[in-house]
């Protein structure tokens, strides 16, 4: 079964496959029967629904990203996240050098031109009143040791509008330049040289951050008795609101978190589209 809420056709072949109805049975009992009311169709359909195994599932999503090399490296490699970007012989790690700018990763220490800065962010996280140089590497600090998962949509509408140019260069440079201006010239290289892609990839439960299903959320659960649900069924609960969501044009954006110690392998990748 695949969850996909990229479109809003894709999400409602997912609303009929997991209740096992036709569009037509979907209009009769969703929209006049239970008046459009999502907790009454979960409980009519709930006996069917918990035995459907989410494990199994797979969650379609879309990376966007400016690449060097016209995603050769990951169509190869698969997506991995910026510890992986950041290590000897990647693409990233190369034209870093370039500018004179280092990262041993295991160590937590970046370096620019020959000197080292602590990148740790475990030694900025508890004070207060950052500023300046600071407040700069702290940002940096937290990207590489709380920040660094390979992440995409699961829906979104107009991903240029997420902000950052992340179609055209990673994110990660932005905070770069923040911290050392002299780097404004790699940001405009890699932009100059990027070609903007849409890489279209799927991903189990177990590879995915919690989080993006809302499954430890207690003091703001999304749905009616949430936390009388086991992870499965919630999880189902989840994807099924969304997916009605979506198909009715009620969900624009929705993001995706990969487990920060898993990536995506190049296998459950199925295209690499250039936008």
């Amino acid at each position: 079964m695949d969850f996909d809420l990229r479109t809003t056709d894709s999400a409602y072949s997912f609303v009929l496959d997991a209740l096992g109805i036709t569009g037509e049975q979907f209009i009769d009992e969703y929209i006049v029967e239970c008046d459009r009311d999502y907790e009454r169709l979960w409980e009519k359909y709930y006996r069917q629904l918990k035995h459907i195994d989410t494990s199994k599932i797979r969650i379609w999503a879309f990376h966007i990203t400016g690449s060097l090399d016209h995603c050769q490296s990951i169509m190869h490699e698969g997506l991995r996240n910026l510890h992986h970007a950041l290590s000897a012989g990647s693409i990233m790690a190369d034209v870093f050098r370039k500018y004179g700018l280092e990262f041993d990763v295991d160590n937590k220490v970046m370096y620019f031109n020959g000197i080292a800065y602590d990148v740790d962010y475990g030694k900025y996280r508890n004070r207060c009143n950052l500023y300046g140089k600071d407040e700069l590497l702290s940002r940096i600090a937290h990207r590489l040791c709380r920040d660094f998962c390979v992440n995409g949509f699961m829906c979104n509408d107009d991903f240029r509008s997420y902000g950052f140019d992340v179609y055209i260069r990673p994110e990660f440079i932005l905070d770069l330049v923040n911290m050392f201006p002299e780097l404004a010239e790699l940001d405009l290289e890699w932009r100059r040289c990027s070609t903007s892609y849409k890489v279209n990839f799927f991903a189990y439960l177990d590879q995915l951050e919690r989080y993006n299903f809302d499954l430890d959320e207690y003091r703001d659960p999304p749905y009616a008795m949430w936390d009388g649900l086991d992870d499965n069924d919630k999880t189902i609960k989840w994807m099924l609101g969304r997916a009605i969501d979506r198909a009715f044009g009620e969900l624009n954006n929705s993001y995706l978190y990969v487990r920060s110690n898993f990536y995506i392998p190049a296998e459950q990748i199925s295209d690499c589209e250039r936008i």
